[in-house]
């Protein structure tokens, strides 16, 4: 077997490998974008409703101004004037509390948002997909060790070409870097020194 038909093979599982990732990828870009556009959305709903306020603390302002221009009319009047201030009262009283509501419900998503940008695309809560890519790694993990063992079957040989050991050494090599890559992404084996 030549070393380029020996990538090849072992090729397929990453190429699946980073389609896979590149869909976690793509997933987790539109969970931010949808977070995103809750944002927005609570966004322009507190500013319409900051909007709503200031209108209509403004016309409480220009009742209140009239209220106090005006101390020398009827008694009739004022009960009116004063029934209508409680209601306006309890209309601002209601406006600041959905303010307040809007603003806890919009800290509450930003902070969210900034949560799901901070988190990494590992600590997904879905962990399926990880755990489709160790079966893949593990497979593969399983084809080389097949590979190299028949290598070593091989190998053992003493009829062997010097030629044929030599290109087998070789490919053996090759394949067994190539094991203790796949061997590092399952955290099975810790990088040395001496790889450095």
């Amino acid at each position: 077997m030549k070393p380029e038909h020996a990538f090849v093979i072992g090729k397929k599982p990453v190429d699946r490998i980073l389609s896979i990732v590149h869909t976690i990828q793509s997933q987790y870009q539109v969970q931010l974008k949808e977070a995103q556009r809750a944002v927005a959305r609570q966004e322009e709903r507190a500013k319409k409703v900051t909007t709503e306020w200031q209108t209509e603390r403004q016309r409480l302002q220009q009742r209140i101004t009239t209220l106090e221009q005006a101390p020398g009319t009827a008694r009739t009047s004022a009960t009116e004037e004063s029934a209508n201030s409680r209601e306006l009262e309890r209309k601002l009283e209601e406006t600041l509390c959905l303010k307040a509501a809007l603003a806890a419900d919009f800290q509450r998503v930003l902070s969210e948002l900034n949560a799901l940008e901070q988190s990494n695309p590992t600590e997904e809560a879905n962990p399926a997909p990880y755990g489709e890519i160790a079966k893949v790694v593990r497979s593969e993990v399983s084809r080389i060790q097949l590979l190299v063992d028949e290598i070593e079957r091989k190998l053992a040989d003493p009829a062997i070409e010097l030629s044929t050991e030599i290109r087998l050494g070789r490919q053996r090599a090759e394949l067994e870097a190539y094991l203790k890559g796949l061997r590092y992404s399952l955290g099975e084996v810790a990088p040395s020194l001496e790889s450095l």
